[in-house]
C-alpha cells in the first residue's frame, strides 16, 4: 500500500483493542481467509496503526487500486465512507469469533457483553482476549453506546499517553524515518553498482549477486531493517 491514505480513528488507546483489530487484519491475510485470493484486495488496502499517543487508527488507501505481487487490485474501500468501513470491519470481526466458537464448541449464549469466560485465540496476538473485550470493540466499530463499565472498560479502552511519552515516540519515529531513508539511498546505489557490474563489465552474475546479498545483509544489520 502506498502513502496516499486517509485516517479512520477509533476511541481506543488500549493494547487489547489494538491486538483485536490487528488480528482481524491477520485473519484476512494469513488466517481465516488466507486461501481466498479475492480477499487480497481487502487486506492490502489498509493497516491498523498505533499513534504516538496510543490511539488506534486505520490507515486506508485512498487510491482506486493497489499493487500486490505484480497484480493491480481494486480498492473496495475507495467507495466506502469511514462509517461503512468500520461496519465492514465489525462484520469480519464477528465472523471470526463466531467461527472460533463453532470450532471449539462453545456453549450456546456465549455472545454476551459480560462474557469473560471464553477467551479467543483467533483474535489475539500477544494478550489474553475475552469475548467481552471483543464485544466492546465490536460495539465501538458500529458506533454504539459504550456498555462496558468504568472498571472493566479501562482494560479495553486504555489511556492516552502523556506528553513526555508522545514527544519521545515522535523523536524516535523521526530517527527511524531518517535511518530508513539512508538505507533506501544506500540500496539504490548498490542496485546501480550491481547493474553496471553485470552489464558493462560482463562479470559473473551469480558471484555478483552473492556479493550484493552480503553487502545488503550488512546494511540491514546497520539500519536494523527487518
Amino acid at each position: 500500500m502506498n502513502d496516499n491514505t486517509r485516517t479512520i480513528t477509533t476511541n481506543f488507546y488500549g493494547d487489547r483493542a489494538f491486538d483485536i483489530l490487528d488480528s482481524v487484519s491477520g485473519q484476512l491475510s494469513d488466517g481465516m481467509w488466507e486461501n481466498s485470493r479475492g480477499y487480497d484486495k481487502y487486506w492490502t488496502n489498509f493497516r491498523v496503526v498505533r499513534l504516538d499517543d496510543n490511539r488506534v487508527v486505520f490507515r486506508v488507501n485512498k487510491d482506486s487500486y493497489t499493487r500486490y505481487c505484480g497484480r493491480y487490485l481494486d480498492n473496495p474501500f475507495a467507495r466506502m465512507s469511514d462509517t461503512e468501513f468500520l461496519a465492514w470491519y465489525a462484520g469480519k470481526l464477528k465472523a471470526i469469533i463466531v467461527c472460533e466458537a463453532k470450532d471449539h464448541n462453545w456453549k450456546k449464549g456465549w455472545w454476551k457483553r459480560d462474557n469473560t469466560t471464553n477467551t479467543s485465540y483467533y483474535l489475539n496476538r500477544k494478550l489474553d482476549i475475552t469475548v467481552a473485550d471483543i464485544y466492546t470493540v465490536y460495539d465501538e466499530l458500529l458506533g454504539r453506546k459504550n456498555r462496558a463499565d468504568d472498571v472493566y472498560g479501562t482494560r479495553i479502552w486504555g489511556r492516552k499517553a502523556d506528553d513526555e511519552t508522545i514527544a519521545k515516540r515522535a523523536e524516535l519515529a523521526e530517527a527511524k524515518a531518517k535511518a530508513l531513508a539512508d538505507y533506501n539511498e544506500h540500496v539504490a546505489m548498490l542496485d546501480e553498482k550491481l547493474k553496471k557490474f553485470t552489464t558493462e563489465i560482463n562479470a559473473d552474475k551469480q558471484q555478483a549477486h552473492k556479493v550484493y546479498c552480503a553487502v545488503l545483509e550488512n546494511l540491514e544489520a546497520k539500519y536494523k531493517i527487518a
